[in-house]
């Protein structure tokens, strides 16, 4: 009898430490599970809402927003976190019988506008670099493209200057035309810039414009270059027979001095 007793209590003990165990991992369970699917919000939110400042300590040629003449330098993520007046290039891609222009489709991980579509790439001038210079520089390192090969033999032509702000970026650009007579086989995206390109007609840049994603910046550049060349890539036996309204600019780029309009 007492060996039967002895057995029960041990049994008895035994379901109590597995029942105590079984408790225990759904208690742990049950925490651990929300606070794991918080923790990946959290982190998802952080890396699409806010990416991280690509090359942070490259430094950039700060302007005002009454001239691009550099006044002073900072890195580009004092840039970035002051939102200061600074320069960049747009390079306006078009086929070689500029009919199409060629759109690239930003990162997801771009700190600016990211996942947006771009008919005007460019980058962030350092502080001794010309726009034609910078031009050269960001068409071959993004897109592949050598200015001065035979896909691409003439030099970058400069369009117009132009100022541009919203809560992000604060930058006096200028616009930049370069002739491409490759494919997008010849091309070599930069991966960590670039996700995808496409040409576009006059009417998908159009759509482009209407539906988005856009990046603000290059759309005020597209939408001047557009209003200023009604005619711009529309083939020259279709012109006299009619287009529909130019592009009507959202914003004007403010005289040294002056204001901006919206």
């Amino acid at each position: 009898v007492a060996g039967v007793s002895a057995d029960a209590s041990a049994d008895a003990s035994v379901g109590a430490d597995a029942d105590e165990r079984v408790q225990s991992e759904a208690e742990a369970e049950a925490t651990d599970g929300p606070e794991q699917e918080y923790m990946y919000e959290s982190e998802l939110t952080e890396s699409t809402d806010s990416p991280a400042v690509q090359k942070p300590s490259e430094l950039v040629g700060v302007c005002t927003r009454d001239s691009s003449e550099v006044v002073q330098t900072a890195t580009r993520a004092e840039v970035r976190s002051q939102n200061l007046p600074h320069r960049c290039t747009y390079c306006l891609i078009v086929d070689g019988s500029e009919k199409k222009v060629l759109v690239q489709k930003r990162v997801a991980w771009k700190e600016t506008y990211p996942s947006h579509y771009d008919p005007c790439p460019g980058g962030v001038m350092g502080p001794e670099e010309t726009y034609e210079g910078n031009a050269v520089r960001e068409l071959a390192e993004e897109m592949g493209i050598v200015v001065g090969s035979a896909l691409s033999p003439r030099s970058v032509e400069p369009l117009f200057e132009f100022w541009f702000e919203d809560d992000r970026v604060r930058n006096w650009g200028l616009l930049l035309k370069v002739v491409f007579e490759g494919g997008i086989k010849d091309l070599t995206l930069q991966e960590s810039e670039v996700e995808s390109v496409r040409w576009m007609d006059r009417r998908e840049l159009g759509m482009l414009l209407e539906e988005g994603p856009i990046s603000p910046d290059a759309a005020v550049a597209i939408r001047r270059w557009l209003h200023e060349d009604p005619e711009a890539l529309i083939p020259k036996k279709t012109r006299s027979q009619g287009f529909g309204k130019p592009w009507q600019p959202t914003f004007t780029a403010p005289e040294p001095g002056g204001q901006s309009t919206k």
